[in-house]
């Protein structure tokens, strides 16, 4: 009697959960050569959205075939049932009458006798019969491509052409019209030239107050050093008398004329910025060394001297 109940209880669970659920199933193909992908198509419907359908065993179903994918779609609703399919890509390797074996469908995780898929028979040729084969097709002809002009291309080279086509016609206008000033250097005059100009000015300046002659030693001061970059080729006005004094020691000077000028520039800075007045006697004895010195050190011809900047690279080492 007790189990009289549990096949009744079976067979009723049974019916209860595959009543209103089908399967089919389909291959691509009857006729297939070595190596081929068959497409095997399983469709499973039921009433229940809540129905979970898998495949538990394929792999060990399918043991002839080498499985190369699988997918399945998400159920659709027909009607009133719901629609889930599941391919697979397999393929043989071995030629002859080769079946697809029955696959088992689980129905949330249950399978019976009749919760499979039908087999499917796909002979397996080594070459397709020459009535299966397929005919070569003819390589197609060339076709004409269609005209693509780039005009966003060509603006950009006509603006791009307009722009310069512009700038040279006004260039050619402003340098007709622009006259550059030339100099021959063998009237620009020397640095000892312009420098004993200077000290004469410098001499004729007002002398009575302590302003006056502050700026004029100061001036005194500003011409020896603008003398000194000129003949020597170094930075004198942006210099302090002690880095002059440096590069002065790395030219061939005399060593009497390098100690006069560092001395004159010396007593030129202590009035300069100390503010400390000497006599006024003393004017003109620092613009009479300033002179000597100058004379002393000057280079008559103009292009021999630039050529002096040579030289003082050359001793300087640069």
């Amino acid at each position: 009697m007790l189990l009289f109940k549990k096949i009744l209880f079976a067979t009723l669970l049974h019916t209860f959960l595959f009543a209103q659920v089908t399967i089919s199933s389909k291959v691509d193909t009857s006729l297939a050569t070595i190596g081929d992908q068959i497409n095997l198509q399983v469709s499973v419907t039921y009433a229940d959205e809540n129905t979970n359908i898998t495949f538990p065993n394929i792999n060990d179903e399918l043991q002839k075939f080498s499985v190369i994918s699988q997918k399945s779609t998400k159920p659709e609703k027909i009607g009133s049932e719901f629609q889930e399919d599941f391919y697979f890509k397999i393929a043989v390797f071995d030629t002859g009458m080769i079946e697809i074996p029955k696959l088992t469908v689980a129905i949330n995780g249950e399978h019976f006798a009749d919760t499979k898929t039908s087999k499917h028979n796909v002979n397996v040729v080594s070459i397709l019969p020459p009535e299966e084969q397929v005919e070569p097709k003819d390589i197609k002809p060339p076709f004409d491509l269609p005209t693509i002009i780039p005009w966003d291309i060509i603006l950009f080279i006509l603006i791009i052409l307009t722009i310069s086509s512009l700038w040279y016609f006004f260039y050619k206008k402003w340098k007709k019209n622009y006259h550059v000033s030339t100099f021959d250097e063998k009237y620009i005059d020397p640095p000892h030239i312009v420098a004993l100009r200077k000290l004469k000015e410098a001499s004729a300046l007002p002398f009575s107050t302590e302003l006056e002659i502050v700026y004029t030693y100061t001036q005194i001061s500003h011409i020896f050093r603008e003398y000194l970059e000129g003949r020597y080729f170094v930075r004198a006005l942006e210099m302090p008398t002690r880095d002059i004094m440096e590069s002065l020691q790395t030219l061939s000077i005399d060593n009497t004329i390098e100690l006069q000028s560092v001395d004159t520039l010396q007593k030129l800075d202590i009035i300069k910025f100390a503010k400390q007045l000497p006599e006024l006697s003393e004017k003109d004895t620092i613009i009479e060394t300033t002179e000597k010195i100058i004379n002393s050190t000057k280079i008559d011809n103009f292009l021999s001297q630039r050529s002096g900047l040579t030289e003082a690279k050359e001793s300087l080492g640069k």
